[in-house]
Parts: structure tokens; sequence; C-alpha cells
């Protein structure tokens, strides 16, 4: 592995204990990544997609909230991605990637020339084989 764009579910799943079984994988690509020296590329809308589902869904306060991202954004390895490539975005949303976020994620993949994804979303898995993208799990 060398590098990976993450989605937010993975996110989510690293921090929160919805899902034991995806809170290892989560956490087994971290881990993975700070072994080997890869970078995990987190793009902008998926860390405010982030801040969304954690103070609206979970509650977390601001404060909380804040201190979460800054323990994120330390971890060695992990990059956050300001730019969106708006053309190749648009040019994948709705048509190919009818979720707004998943045509980012995808976009940000193909710009950063990053073949893997990390997401737990198996119907995005299954449409961005068909863009060249790979997951990481599967």
């Amino acid at each position: 592995m060398t590098a990976v764009v993450v989605d937010t579910n993975v996110l989510v799943s690293l921090l929160l204990e919805r899902n034991v079984e995806q809170q290892r994988l989560a956490r087994g690509l971290f881990e993975a990544a700070d072994a080997d020296g890869a970078v995990l590329y987190l793009p902008q809308i998926a860390l405010a997609d982030l801040v969304f589902v954690l103070s609206g869904l979970y509650e977390r306060t601001a404060g909380e909230t804040h201190e979460i991202l800054l323990d994120l954004l330390s971890h060695p390895g992990v990059s956050p991605v300001n730019d969106l490539p708006w053309p190749r975005l648009l040019e994948l949303w709705p048509k190919e990637l009818p979720d707004f976020a998943d045509a980012a994620l995808a976009a940000v993949a193909e710009a950063l020339r990053v073949e893997v994804v990390a997401t737990f979303d198996r119907p995005l898995v299954r449409k961005l084989r068909k863009l060249g993208l790979r997951s990481y799990w599967a």
C-alpha cells in the first residue's frame, strides 16, 4: 500500500463503536499506513461530512469534534486534500455516481492518481471498479 483515498464511512467507523468489524478494519488501515509509510488522503468533503455526522447524528459538541479532527489530522501519513477536481467531479455526478460525495471521492482519487479507495459502501465499490479504481478491502 502506498496511497489510499479514505471515505467518510471509514473515518466514522474508526472513531466510533458503531460496527466492531468495520472499526477493526479501519484501525488496521491506519496501522498499516503507519507501518509502511503510506499516505492516507482525506478529501476535504469527507472531513466536512465527518463533522456533520459527529455533530448531527452522534451529538458531539464542537469542542469534541475539534479535538477529534486535530487528533485525526496529526496521525502519521494522513494528508488532507483541499482541492476538488470540479470538471471531473461534474462529469461523474450525477450520471455515473448519483451521490455527490461519492463523485468527489472518485474525482479526488483520479486526480491524485491513487487507484485504491477505502470505503465500506459496497454499491460504491462496484461503481468505482467501473472507473478503474479498486477498494482497499475487496
